[in-house]
C-alpha cells in the first residue's frame, strides 16, 4: 500500500485548486462590478435608515401636534359643560 498521493495526482488538484480560486475569484469580482452598477431605483441602506428616522420624527411631531389639538378640543368642551 502506497502512502500519500502519487506527484501526478498532486499536480492535477493543485490545478484544480488554482482552477476553483480563479472562479470564485472571478464571480466575487463579477458581484462587486454589478453592485457598482445599481440602478438608480435601488437606495442605499445609509440613505433609506435616514429617512426612515426623518419620517419617523416627522409623524411624532404630528402625532403630538394631533395630541394637543384634540386635548384642547376636550378641554374646552368640558369648560363648557
Amino acid at each position: 500500500m502506497m502512502n500519500g498521493l502519487s506527484e501526478a495526482k498532486v499536480t492535477w488538484l493543485t490545478y484544480l485548486v488554482y482552477l476553483l480560486l480563479f472562479l470564485l475569484t472571478s464571480i466575487t469580482a463579477w458581484q462587486q462590478v454589478t453592485i457598482a452598477k445599481m440602478p438608480e431605483v435601488y437606495v442605499r441602506l445609509e440613505r433609506y435608515k435616514a429617512d426612515v428616522d426623518a419620517r419617523d420624527c416627522s409623524l411624532t411631531r404630528i402625532e403630538l401636534k394631533l395630541d394637543k389639538l384634540i386635548d384642547k378640543h376636550l378641554n374646552a368642551r368640558r369648560t363648557q359643560q
